[in-house]
């Protein structure tokens, strides 16, 4: 039985939005999400639903829809695999950082405050994880700006451990700013005209 053209849409939205929650990696609104996908608002928080009985339902996925009241919605591990990714955890802050957290943890260092999406445009690459990591270590802390922006900055313990009282202290600080802020001015030229 073939599906209907709506029923195809329908399942398109659901893939997409399962697709851009675990690429957004932390809780977004429905507003942000239906912006990015082109669709109506009305329609994310259906496809939510739809998203959230499909996972329930399939014994062979780890993953979950949350939503909060504010109108975010995360995609998470269920809460069966709690233990397990505790352990996970656990061992992963017992071991160094990678070159992943320590490109992270540089880019926040003489960037920041700075934003998650500054962070993926200098790496090319989602740093969500990388970030949670450094957060959970406590090298990193959240900050809201004026405008309600969440961006990320090094924490006194990250500066003790670098030996320093503040940023501009770091070496080479304000060359390698000026470098980066450069770099972020240049027009963005994979994207076409």
């Amino acid at each position: 039985m073939e599906k209907s053209p709506l029923q195809s849409e329908k399942n398109t939205l659901i893939a997409s939005l399962e697709a851009f929650l675990y690429l957004y990696g932390e809780a977004v609104t429905e507003k942000k999400i239906a912006a990015a996908l082109g669709v109506p608002e009305r329609e994310i928080a259906a496809a939510a639903a739809r998203l959230r009985e499909k996972l329930d339902q399939d014994s062979q996925s780890g993953l979950c829809v949350l939503s909060s009241k504010d109108g975010k919605l995360q995609l998470t591990t269920k809460p069966q695999f709690g233990e397990l990714l505790a352990q996970l955890v656990k061992e992963e802050m017992s071991e160094d950082l990678t070159p992943a957290s320590l490109e992270v943890l540089s880019l926040v260092a003489y960037l920041g405050p700075v934003a998650r999406s500054t962070i993926e445009y200098v790496r090319g690459v989602n740093s969500s994880f990388t970030l949670r990591n450094l957060l959970m270590r406590g090298l990193v802390e959240k900050v809201t700006t004026g405008k309600r922006e969440v961006k990320y900055q090094l924490t006194p313990t990250a500066l003790r451990h670098l030996g320093v009282q503040k940023e501009e202290e770091l070496s080479r600080y304000t060359e390698f700013r000026t470098a980066f802020e450069k770099f972020l001015r240049q027009p963005d030229t994979t994207t076409p005209q």
